[in-house]
C-alpha cells in the first residue's frame, strides 16, 4: 500500500451460518469536504435493520500518494489551524473546530486619503477575501482578542485551498528589518509548518504562489522606524501578504517621520470592529444548529437564538463587554451550560463574574489571593469613581498602592501588582497613565463596593443620588451592575421612589378619552397590509438596519455633561424614564423568583405606570398643539406642490396633513409600547403581567399586555385581540396600535397560514401573495 495511514473496522456477520437471524454490517459515511468521517453499526432485529452504535464525526487521513498537493501541511499544524482559540464545551459536539465557530468579522476600511471626507466604511472580510486579485496585501488591525489570529488561520487556509502557499509568521519572531534575515525566517518557519523535504522546492517557488502573514507584526523586536521599513521594502517584495497589529500599528508611519507613501499605496488596511446584532445573531444560530442541523425545526431554532440573544444584548448592554467573538463564545457556551452559581448575585452578575474570574486564571492565582485580588481591584475602582477619573498617572496609582497597603496591613510591591492586573486584562497602560481594560470591569468593581458596603449611610447616599440622575450614563450602568450584585430592600425602594418623581405630574395615558383629539385627525382607520416574507431574511434585513444605525449615532454622538443635562429637562427626564424603565426590567427578570408577589407587582406596576407617564408627557403636547402642527405640515405641502407647478386641492392637502400627525403620533405611541414591553418582558412574569391587567383594563395596559404575549409567548393570543377589539372600538390610535404590533410578530416569526388568514378577518389586514408561497414552503419541507 502507498498510503502511510491505515485504519481497521471490524464488521459482524452479514449471513450467520449457525442463526438465520444474525445479520450485521457496517456503513462508513464520508465527509470529503471536512476531512471526516463517521461509523454505523447496524444489526437485523428480525424485522428490520437498525442502528446498533455510531462514532462520533472524526478526522480520516487521506493518502499523501494520492494527494494532488505538492505542499502538505504537517498534521500538528493543521491541528492548530482548526483549533478555534479557546476552550469551548459543547452540548452536541465533543471537540469544536474552528470552522464550527467561525463567522467573518465587519471591518472598518481605513484611508487616510478620506479623512477631510469624514468617510467611514465598514465592509465584511468574507467580501473582501471572496476574491482574489493579482496582488492581495491586507494590514489588519484590532484590539485585543479582536480575532486577528483567528482571521490569520482562516485566510491560511483559504489561500492554501486556492493552491497558494501560505506561510504564518509569528510577529514576535521578527528582529531584523533586513530582507535577508527575513527570508530566514520564512524558510524556517516553512519547515515547521510544511513537510521539510520540500523546502527546495519551495524555495524556487515563484513568490507569486507565496503568501506570506504576518500575524501581531506589533510584536516584533523592532522599533517603529524600522518596523515601518520592513512593511514598506515586504510590500514591495511580495504580491500577497497579510500583516495584523494593534489599533496603534495603523499610526506607525505618523510615529516614525518616514511617510513616504509606499504602505498607504501597496496596503488596503482594515480594523476589526466589534459584533454588531447581525453577527452575533448568525454566531448564535450557528454555536444552536450544530449537531442537528438536519433534525432542529425552524421555529425552535429561532426561540433558541432570540432566547440566547436577549440575554447576550443584557450582558454587553451598552458596549459594558467587547462583543468580539471571543467574548460571545465564552458567554454563549456559560448560557447554554446551565452551571450552578452564588444565588447573591443575579444570573447576569454571575456571567460578569465568570468573565472576570476567567481572566483571573490566566495569571494562575492561587485560590486563597482571589479575594485580595477582587478587593484590591474593588478598591481601585472605587478611587476612580470618586475622582471621577477615566484615568489615573503612576504617581496616582503608587499613592493608592501605598494606601491599600496601610488599610488592609498588607505589603503589595506597585510593579507587580500592575503587571498582573495587565497580564489579566484587568487594566491597561494608556500613554503614561493607567485606566480600566473594558467598562464592564470598572461597573462591575464599583458596584461590588457599594454592595458590600450598603449598611454605610455615606453608600447610601451615593446609591439615592446615581438613582436621582439615572440619566448620566455612568450612574445608570453602575446602577444596573448594582442591580445584578444585590437585592438590597433599600437599592430596590430607591429606585422605585426615584422612578415614581419621573413626570410625577402626568398620568398614565389610558389611550382612551385621553386621545380623541388625536383620534379626530382620521376619518378612517390607516391601512396596514401584511406583504409576505421570508422570515429569517427579514430578521437579517432589521438586524443590519440596526447595526446601520448604531453606527451612524456613534460617530456622531456627544455624552453630555451633568449640568449640560439639567439645561434639557425634558431630555434629561426622558432618559431617566428609559434608564429606570431598563433597571426595573433587569430587577424583574433577575429576581422574578424570589421577589413575593406583591413587591413584585408593583414593581411591574411601576414600569407600566413609568412608561404610559413619559408616553403621556408626549401626547400631552402633541394634544395641545394639534392645528398649530397640522397647519404647519399644510403650508410645507402646499409650498412643494406650488413650487413643482401642481394643482393645490386644499382638502386633499388637509386630509394628507392631518394623517402625517396622526401617524407621527402613532410612531410615538408604538415606540413607549415597545419600551415597557421589551424593558420589563419575561415568559417567567406572566402571572404578574395577568394580575395588572385583570387590575387596570384600560387600552394603553391591554397594547402592553399584547406586546409581551407576542414577544415572550410567541404565538398571537387570539382571546386578548378579540377582546381588545370589542374594547377599543372606534379608537383608530388604539386599533392601528394593535394592527402593528401583530404586523411586527408576523415579521418576525414564522405563523401559520391558518393564523395569519385569522389575524386578516380579526383585524381586517389584508395579506399580499400568501397562498401560493406557503404551499411552496410547505413542498419544500415535505
Amino acid at each position: 500500500m502507498h498510503g502511510q495511514h491505515v485504519e481497521h473496522i471490524e464488521g459482524g456477520a452479514l449471513q450467520d451460518s449457525g442463526d438465520p437471524d444474525v445479520s450485521e454490517f457496517n456503513l462508513l459515511r464520508f465527509n470529503l469536504k471536512e476531512g471526516t468521517q463517521r461509523v454505523f453499526q447496524f444489526h437485523w432485529d428480525k424485522t428490520m435493520y437498525v442502528i446498533k452504535s455510531s462514532t462520533e464525526w472524526i478526522k480520516f487521513k487521506r493518502s499523501e500518494w494520492l494527494s494532488t498537493k505538492v505542499f502538505q501541511i504537517h498534521e500538528d499544524f493543521q491541528a492548530y489551524l482548526n483549533d478555534p482559540g479557546v476552550t469551548l464545551y459543547h452540548p452536541r459536539k465533543t471537540k469544536l473546530t474552528l470552522d464550527d465557530t467561525f463567522v467573518y468579522p465587519d471591518a472598518k476600511i481605513i484611508n487616510r486619503t478620506d479623512v477631510t471626507d469624514n468617510l467611514e466604511r465598514f465592509v465584511s472580510l468574507e467580501n473582501v477575501f471572496a476574491t482574489l486579485n493579482t496582488e492581495n496585501k491586507y494590514m489588519i488591525i484590532g484590539e485585543e482578542k479582536s480575532g486577528k489570529t483567528t482571521v490569520c488561520k482562516i485566510l491560511y487556509k483559504n489561500f492554501y485551498d486556492r493552491g497558494y502557499v501560505p506561510v504564518l509568521i509569528d510577529g514576535s519572531k521578527v528582529n531584523s528589518h533586513v530582507l535577508e534575515d527575513f527570508d530566514k525566517l520564512v524558510t524556517q518557519t516553512f519547515m515547521e509548518q510544511y513537510r521539510a523535504e520540500k523546502v527546495e522546492q519551495f524555495r524556487q517557488l515563484s513568490n507569486e504562489k507565496k503568501v506570506i502573514l504576518v500575524d501581531n507584526l506589533d510584536r516584533c523586536k523592532l522599533n517603529n522606524r524600522f518596523t515601518y521599513k520592513l512593511v514598506s521594502q515586504l510590500g514591495k517584495l511580495y504580491r500577497h501578504i497579510v500583516l495584523t497589529g494593534s489599533s496603534l500599528f495603523q499610526f506607525m508611519e505618523l510615529m516614525t517621520g518616514d511617510d513616504d507613501g509606499d504602505v498607504d499605496v501597496a496596503y488596503q488596511k482594515f480594523e476589526l470592529v466589534e459584533f454588531g446584532h447581525k453577527l452575533r445573531y448568525d454566531l448564535v444560530n450557528k454555536w444552536n444548529k450544530l449537531g442537528r442541523e438536519y433534525t432542529i425545526e425552524d421555529d425552535e431554532l429561532l426561540k433558541e437564538n432570540d432566547r440566547v440573544n436577549a440575554i447576550l444584548d443584557t450582558i454587553i448592554g451598552y458596549n459594558f463587554v467587547p462583543s468580539y467573538p471571543f467574548f460571545l463564545l465564552v458567554l454563549i457556551q456559560t448560557i447554554e451550560s446551565g452551571v450552578q452559581h452564588n444565588l447573591k448575585e443575579s444570573s447576569y452578575g454571575y456571567y460578569y463574574d465568570f468573565l472576570i474570574t476567567r481572566e483571573f486564571m490566566n495569571i494562575n492565582l492561587r485560590h486563597e489571593e482571589i479575594d485580595a485580588f477582587y478587593n484590591y481591584v474593588t478598591e481601585l475602582a472605587f478611587k476612580f469613581y470618586t475622582k471621577k477619573a477615566k484615568e489615573i498617572s503612576e504617581e496616582e496609582f503608587r499613592e493608592f498602592n501605598v494606601w491599600f497597603g496601610k488599610e488592609y496591613e498588607l505589603s503589595y510591591d506597585l510593579g507587580f501588582m500592575v503587571s498582573r492586573l495587565e497580564a489579566a486584562s484587568i487594566i491597561e497602560k494608556f500613554r503614561s497613565s493607567y485606566r480600566f481594560r473594558y467598562p464592564y470591569i470598572y461597573y462591575y468593581f464599583v458596584a461590588r463596593y457599594l454592595a458590600n458596603n450598603i449598611s454605610d449611610d455615606q453608600i447610601k447616599a451615593r446609591i439615592s443620588f446615581m438613582c436621582e440622575k439615572v440619566h448620566i450614563k455612568e450612574y445608570a450602568n453602575i446602577l444596573m451592575f448594582l442591580t445584578h450584585m444585590s437585592k438590597d430592600p433599600f437599592i430596590l425602594s430607591e429606585i422605585v421612589a426615584k422612578a415614581r418623581a419621573i413626570f410625577a405630574d402626568v398620568v398614565p395615558t389610558k389611550l382612551e378619552n385621553d386621545v380623541a383629539s388625536i383620534n379626530a385627525l382620521v376619518d378612517t382607520l390607516p391601512k396596514l397590509v401584511y406583504e409576505t416574507v421570508d422570515v429569517q431574511k427579514h430578521r437579517e434585513q432589521r438586524l443590519i438596519a440596526r447595526d446601520e444605525l448604531e453606527r451612524a449615532n456613534a460617530e456622531t454622538a456627544v455624552e453630555l455633561e451633568e449640568d449640560e443635562y439639567e439645561e434639557l429637562d425634558i431630555i434629561a427626564r426622558l432618559n431617566s424614564a428609559f434608564k429606570s424603565l431598563e433597571i426595573l426590567g433587569q430587577i424583574l427578570k433577575n429576581y422574578y423568583g424570589s421577589i413575593k408577589a406583591d413587591d413584585k407587582y408593583q414593581l411591574c406596576k411601576e414600569a407600566y405606570d413609568l412608561g404610559l407617564r413619559s408616553l403621556n408627557s408626549f401626547l400631552s403636547v402633541l394634544g395641545n398643539n394639534l392645528d398649530g402642527m397640522v397647519s404647519e405640515v399644510h403650508k410645507i405641502l402646499e409650498k412643494r406642490r406650488l413650487s413643482s407647478g401642481q394643482s393645490i386641492d386644499r382638502d386633499r392637502i388637509d386630509r394628507i396633513s392631518r394623517r402625517f400627525v396622526f401617524n407621527l403620533t402613532l410612531l410615538i405611541s408604538y415606540t413607549f409600547i415597545r419600551k415597557i414591553s421589551t424593558s420589563i418582558g419575561t415568559k417567567n412574569l406572566m402571572e404578574t403581567f395577568r394580575r395588572i391587567v385583570s387590575e387596570d383594563s384600560s387600552v394603553a395596559v391591554r397594547l402592553v399586555d399584547i406586546s409581551l404575549r407576542l414577544d415572550y409567548l410567541q404565538f398571537i393570543p387570539f382571546p386578548e385581540l378579540e377582546e381588545f377589539i370589542e374594547v377599543a372600538r372606534g379608537n383608530a390610535l388604539g386599533n392601528t396600535l394593535a394592527k402593528a404590533l401583530v404586523l411586527n410578530h408576523m415579521y418576525m416569526f414564522n405563523v401559520s397560514y391558518k393564523d395569519k388568514q385569522r389575524v386578516s378577518d380579526l383585524l381586517d389586514i389584508p395579506i399580499r401573495q400568501q397562498r401560493s408561497i406557503d404551499l411552496l414552503s410547505h413542498r419544500k419541507k415535505s
